[in-house]
């Protein structure tokens, strides 16, 4: 237990198979009984960039992890570097020839979700356009010019509870913002907001989110601080590693179940 949340001792830092072992790319814990995963996709940078060809690697690797899980009840939060599909790129016409929108990296996101997980925002909103992420040049986030590369897979298992995702947008327009903002899920089990970690400090809201309608919260804690007691510190997480941070509506259960 760690402040009266359920956190198992099955801490992994790094994802078995991945190309470059010296990047903190992965972290997953167990937490209320669910698998619960943060992720920081390789960019890729440009088609012809050996990076690229590590990002496919990857994702590869992401893939072989997440057939290993089916079975369990999971989540997976983070920057995935790939907008799924078309309706998520403000123009996709701008970006032919760039990363993030190639056959061959949405091919292995589909490869993901076929492993046995839904992507929790367009599993709610199969229309719906919105992005996660915009250039700071050219004053992108107030014309609208965006990408959604931020992703919260939830498995099978788990989809049929899945309540909302969404993404708030409030965030972006703070005072010297991430490039980025929260992307929520939540769920009869878990709710989650992905948090850009910078050092060793959170770029993210302070405040808790309440509990879900009809449900009850567990007090606050969860996977980061499950993490530092570990011996684990956010600064050792990599200065664009993504961390999954578990707060006060974190874990719930309904009542009477």
């Amino acid at each position: 237990m760690r402040d009266g949340v359920e956190v198992g001792d099955d801490i992994v830092q790094g994802l078995p198979g991945e190309p470059l072992t010296e990047d903190a790319r992965w972290v997953e814990a167990t937490v209320g009984g669910v698998r619960l995963a943060s992720v920081y996709v390789i960019n890729g940078r440009t088609l012809d960039d050996p990076m690229f060809a590590h990002k496919l690697a990857f994702l590869e690797a992401m893939e072989r992890h997440l057939g290993a899980l089916r079975g369990r009840p999971y989540v997976v939060c983070g920057d995935f570097n790939i907008a799924p599909s078309d309706l998520d790129v403000w123009d996709p016409a701008r970006f032919v020839g760039s990363t993030h929108v190639t056959p061959e990296e949405r091919a292995l996101l589909g490869r993901l979700l076929d492993a046995g997980c839904v992507d929790a925002y367009r599993h709610l909103e199969p229309e719906a356009v919105q992005h996660t992420w915009w250039d700071y040049r050219g004053g992108n986030f107030h014309r609208g010019m965006g990408l959604r590369i931020d992703l919260a897979l939830v498995s099978h298992d788990l989809a049929p509870r899945l309540i909302r995702c969404g993404i708030d947008r409030d965030f972006r327009k703070g005072t010297k913002p991430s490039d980025r903002v929260h992307h929520l899920a939540g769920h009869g089990h878990v709710e989650c907001t992905v948090a850009r970690v910078e050092g060793a400090r959170a770029v993210s809201h302070d405040e808790e989110p309440a509990a879900l309608d009809g449900e009850v919260g567990v007090p606050a804690g969860g996977l980061q601080r499950a993490l530092r007691v570990q011996h684990v510190d956010a600064a050792d997480l990599h200065t664009k590693a993504h961390l999954l941070r578990v707060r006060t509506a974190a874990v719930v259960g309904r009542r009477g179940r």
